[in-house]
């Protein structure tokens, strides 16, 4: 009996099949019916997905590297020894210094920003189309935020990645073919350190 289900439902797991549907597709074409024409068509079309495929896995490998340059940028321009903080401190200090100057500057504060220990992330989470989950999380003054899941059977929750972005991409294809059940939540992140409290867990079914 023909099997409906017999591609993957993820991206991962398609590249992988189509890996060895093209190997060994040569063998096979003639006798089950395909012209030459029709072979080298769906070759293309199944070539061209696998490069797009590889191309996202590159832009999403040099994204993770230019959001690591971003927090050390960050860090450096803000806590440097010739920083912003090391700079203000030192016009504050000026007798030349008005508070009128340092507004129209942006280096006085309106009001005094929230105790790091009381905060607390605010999640969503959402199943994309292509079986990826994302999560969108308010920062508040936080730097970033760690997101941690579990998922299946999974009874702890266990960190799965970061970002200094609102929105963070899962895309971790399922562990069977079976419709999955993932709890998420996460914490916000100050110069490196968790801080105040983790988000209320958030669930979806990835089916």
């Amino acid at each position: 009996m023909a099997k409906n289900n017999f591609l993957p439902d993820t991206l991962a797991g398609l590249d992988s099949w189509a890996e060895n549907f093209l190997a060994k597709l040569p063998t096979y074409a003639a006798a089950f019916g395909l012209s030459p024409a029709q072979v080298t068509a769906l070759t293309n079309l199944v070539t061209a997905q696998r490069t797009a495929y590889i191309a996202l896995l590159t832009a999403t490998a040099n994204y993770h590297a230019k959001v690591d340059e971003a927090k050390v940028k960050r860090v450096d321009s803000i806590s440097s020894s010739n920083g912003i903080r090391a700079m203000v401190k030192i016009m504050k200090a000026s007798p030349g210094y008005t508070t009128f100057g340092g507004e129209d500057l942006g280096i006085e504060a309106d009001t005094p920003p929230p105790l790091p220990d009381n905060l607390q992330a605010t999640i969503k989470a959402k199943v994309l189309p292509d079986n990826t989950v994302r999560i969108t999380c308010v920062m508040d003054i936080a730097d970033t935020y760690n997101v941690y899941c579990k998922r299946g059977a999974e009874t702890e929750f266990t960190f799965i990645g970061y970002s200094t972005a609102p929105k963070f991409i899962d895309a971790r294809p399922k562990l069977n073919g079976a419709p999955e059940k993932r709890e998420y939540k996460t914490v916000l992140v100050i110069k490196n350190t968790e801080v105040g409290n983790a988000s209320d867990p958030t669930t979806v079914i990835i089916g």
